[in-house]
Order: structure tokens, then sequence, then C-alpha cells
């Protein structure tokens, strides 16, 4: 940018010598000006070597890069709960503000931030940036903030929508796992020169846990080993005193490497299960669109790291026409047999549609057999007769609007037309025809009444057989209520002992003789050998 600074001394940090020479101030001035700042704005910083105050020209040479990547307010605000303002990582904003005080500069930026709010929420920008957790926490409050429409108008919403933008340059597991729950975590890979799936299988599930699932945590009175178990849960044990423990043991450790300890502690059991969600929630569309993965990258992802390795040893995997699961010792078939995958044949997560009744019985045993939990009902899912299957399979059975709603992620979809006058109801994959049964102008309560009047669908897939499985068992507490035996046979073999159990105390409520006695003897004769779980599910 030249070297036209007025301060043109000896400099007193090595520093100065490059900011002189990348910036000009007067630049800086006007970037500084329009987000309503000046010079007393960046005031209190100082050297992180010598802790000698910073001049200000130095402390907006590391920030005001990173303000001016907001040139204008977004315009466009009807996607604000999605929408992100872009932004880069700045290597000579970010050179200078390695040689700064990381403390001071964080009070610097988080008040100019708390002081300028939806004025200039580009100051989020650097705050995000140069921020840790608690200033990550900070931009976040104020996106859930912003949102109220009556408090902050248009204001707001464009903020929120350059605020999620200066989260994708905060540097921890937080933002990442942010920025997957929000469809951004490509771009926050992009800027980083990595792909999302490389950086989910590294960065964002690194915990540095061991081949066993376990991580020793130094105390410097004794070393505390925490060890991630097949149901994902932690637990802690010192190996000194040779017991568990329930917390890290506070007297008689070294402070430095106890605040270590706790600080790896608290990101292990408070990011862990949200590593494994977001991952679960991958590999649960895979579950439904059947798409397959490279063997050698799916053995990176899973034999390579031991959180996603915990998470693959409760599913069920396939390869070519074999099924697999993974467990602590090794692959196994679903006879309990070593299973050696192969580098040749893609892997996809396995589905009941495409294995043979006994196999699928086989798994289930090995879950209950276990005690071991799914993160969702995979080889529980119910697989539709489809030689059964007739259009008018749901007619006449009145669905509440609450099963249809917020389920896009199982395919339903629901559009709200003229403020609730028209809604449409979709299912992927389907040809519906869906009757609204209660109505009343400009309203909508989730208890209203809906009909599927006629179903039908293309072609039987991994999708298609969900949504039905689904609605068959929404569908059943009517036919329950009604005592119609008959129905429900046709439907009992979709259904889970879980779920089979819900139905007994169900129909007992409503006093249903017939279905009790029903479903009675069906758990008999089909769920007789099986170790009773209440759930089969992680959630």
């Amino acid at each position: 940018m030249g070297n036209e600074n007025l301060n043109e001394t000896v400099p007193s940090h090595a520093i100065e010598a490059f900011c002189r020479a990348q910036y000009v101030e007067r630049y800086l001035d006007k970037i500084i000006k329009k987000a309503a700042l000046n010079e007393k704005s960046f005031v209190g910083v100082l050297y992180a070597d010598t802790k000698e105050p910073a001049p200000v020209f130095v402390v907006k040479c590391a920030v005001v890069p990173y303000l001016s990547q907001m040139e204008s307010r977004p315009r466009q605000i009807s996607g604000y709960r999605t929408a992100y303002h872009p932004v880069h990582i700045d290597e000579n904003a970010d050179r200078v503000a390695e040689a700064l005080d990381r403390e001071s500069l964080l009070a610097v930026l988080r008040r100019i931030a708390e002081y300028t709010g939806t004025n200039a929420p580009q100051c989020l920008i650097p705050l995000c940036r140069f921020g840790r957790a608690k200033e990550l926490e900070y931009t976040l409050s104020c996106i859930r903030e912003w949102d109220i429409w009556y408090q902050y108008g248009s204001a707001g919403r464009s903020s929120m929508i350059v605020a999620r933008g200066a989260t994708l340059l905060h540097e921890s597991r937080e933002a990442m796992l942010y920025a997957e729950k929000c469809k951004l975590l490509s771009i926050y890979a992009q800027m980083r020169g990595l792909t999302a799936d490389v950086l989910r299988d590294t960065k964002l599930s690194d915990f540095g846990l061991d081949e066993n699932g376990k991580k020793l945590l130094d105390l410097g009175s004794t070393v505390i080993e925490a060890a991630v178990g097949q149901d994902l849960q932690i637990s802690l044990y010192d190996t000194k005193n040779q017991k568990t423990v329930k917390s890290l043991p506070k007297r008689g450790a070294d402070p430095e490497k106890y605040e270590t300890a706790a600080a790896a502690f608290a990101d292990l059991k408070k990011n862990l299960k949200k590593v494994v969600k977001s991952r679960n929630d991958i590999l649960f569309e895979r579950f439904l669109d059947g798409k397959a993965q490279k063997a050698t990258a799916w053995l990176a992802s899973y034999t390579g790291n031991p959180a996603l390795h915990r998470v693959a040893e409760l599913l069920v995997w396939s390869q070519k026409d074999k099924t697999f699961i993974l467990t602590p010792k090794g692959a196994v078939d679903s006879g309990g047999y070593p299973y050696q995958v192969n580098e040749t044949d893609a892997i996809c997560v396995a589905h009941p549609m495409e294995m043979s009744r006994t196999e699928v019985q086989a798994w289930q045993d090995y879950f209950t057999r276990n005690g071991l939990k799914q993160p969702f009902e995979q080889i529980w899912e119910p697989v539709v007769d489809v030689t059964a299957f007739r259009e008018t399979r749901y007619k006449s059975i009145m669905i509440p609007f609450y099963r249809f709603k917020n389920r896009e992620k199982h395919g339903i979809y629901v559009e709200d037309y003229d403020y609730h006058n028209a809604i449409d109801i979709r299912l992927a994959g389907c040809d519906t025809e869906v009757e609204r049964i209660d109505w009343t102008r400009h309203q909508l309560d989730v208890n209203d009444r809906f009909e599927i009047t006629s179903i039908s669908f293309r072609k039987m897939n991994r999708m298609v057989n969900h949504i039905l499985a689904y609605l068959d068992r929404v569908t059943v507490y009517g036919r329950i209520a009604d005592d119609d035996a008959a129905a429900i046979a046709i439907l009992l073999p979709n259904f889970t002992l879980a779920q089979i159990a819900d139905f007994i105390q169900l129909a007992s409520e409503n006093k249903c003789p017939n279905v009790t006695a029903l479903l009675l003897d069906y758990r008999q004769k089909h769920f007789s050998n099986f170790n009773p779980m209440a759930e089969f599910t992680l959630d």
C-alpha cells in the first residue's frame, strides 16, 4: 500500500517496519471512519513480547484489513437465516496480530464490537478472527439477539448475515461445528485450502485419542485416563490410585497441568457429542440416499480416527454383497466371523431392504445382545412389502399436522402459503393427494388433521421405504384407537420390539381388547429371544 505514514521515527518493534511497508494510515482511517470509530478506539493494546504499548497505527494494521471486508451492508436479507457475508483470511493482518498481546487486543476488539452493534457489524469480523471461545459465543449470541425483528428490524437481519460470515474466520472446533450446522463447512475448509471431508476427518474430529479411544490427562499428581466407550460415553480412570473417578481431582495437582488437562477434558466432554451428531446426520443422509464411499477413504475415516471408529461401531456397513460392522477388535460379519475390508469395492451404510430377513435378524440380535444403541433406526428400519401396498393405504386415517412438520431430513416437506390458508405437503419420491380436514382462515394448529387420500411411487427406494415406514407408524395409533386388529396385523412386520411395546401400552390404556391380544401374541412369537431394551437408538 505504500509508506506515507507520518511517524517516520526509528521503529521500537520489528513489526512496525512491516506495517509501514504494507499499509497507508490515511487509507486505514477512511475505513475506520466508515465503522464510526476513531483513534481512541484502538488504544490499549500491548506487544506480546515486550508488553509495551503498541502504536495505534500497528493495531490498525491488524484490525482494519478485516473491517474492510464489509464494503457495504448486505441488501438481500430474505435469506438471513442461512445467508453469510463472504470473508477471507488476511495473512498480512494476521502477521501483525501475532506481534500483539492477544488479551489486550481482544479487550479492545470486544469493546469496539459492543459499542458499534448493528451500526457496524463488520467489527465482529476481526473479533472472530483473533478471538477465542468466548468471542465466538458472543458473536453467536448477537446472531440470536438480532433475530428480533421489532427491536432490530432490517439492520438486525443484515447484521446477522455479516456475523455468520465472521464466524468462518474463527479457528476452533466450535466454529467448525457451527459452519457444519449452517451448511458452510465446505466454505470454511476452502478458506484454509482443505475440503470439507478432510476437515471433518481431521481437525473437526481429532480429540487426541489413541487407537483404543483413550486420552491421557497428566495432572502432575496423577494421570487420568479418559476413555470413550462403545456407547460414546466418557469415563475417567485414575491410573495412580487405580479407580474410576467422576471428575478430574484437583487436590495436589500441578496448577498449570491441571488447567491444560481440564481444558482438554472440557473440549472432549462438550464437543465429542456434537461432532458425533454432525457425523451421524451425514450418515443418515447416506442411509436414505444409498451413496457409497471409496473403500480407501472409508478406511481412512473410520479406522484411522478413534472417535469416528466409535461411530462406525454402531452402524452396519455394506461392501458389494457383504455386510459387516467394526468392533474394537476389528470388522466382523453378521455371523460373528472376521471380515476383511478390501480396498476395491465401495462401502455404503447398509439397509435392511438389501439384506435377507435372516441377516437382518442376526444384526438385530447383535445389537440387543451387546446392549448397543444405534445413532438412528438403521437395522430396525421396517421394510415395506410392496406386494401388499395399495394407494389407499392411509385413506380415512387422520394424521395431525405435527407429524409432518419439521421432518425435512426424512423426506417430508411442508409449504405454507397465504398465511396458513394453503398447506402443501410433499413426500419425496411419492405422488400424493393430501386433504386438509381442519381449516380455519389464517390459522394452523399442530393438531389440525390431514388425510392422505392417495399415495403412490414411481420406484421403491430407501427414501420411499423410509417415508412409508414412518407413515405406517404414525397412522397405527388411529387404528389402535379404533381397535382395528385386522388393519394392524398387516403392518406388524414393519415394527420393532420397542414400538410393539409402545403400542401394547396404548391399546391397554384405550381398552382395545382385540388389538391388545394381537400385539401380545405377536410379541411372544417374534421377539421372545430378544433382550429387553426400551430404546434402540441414541436419540
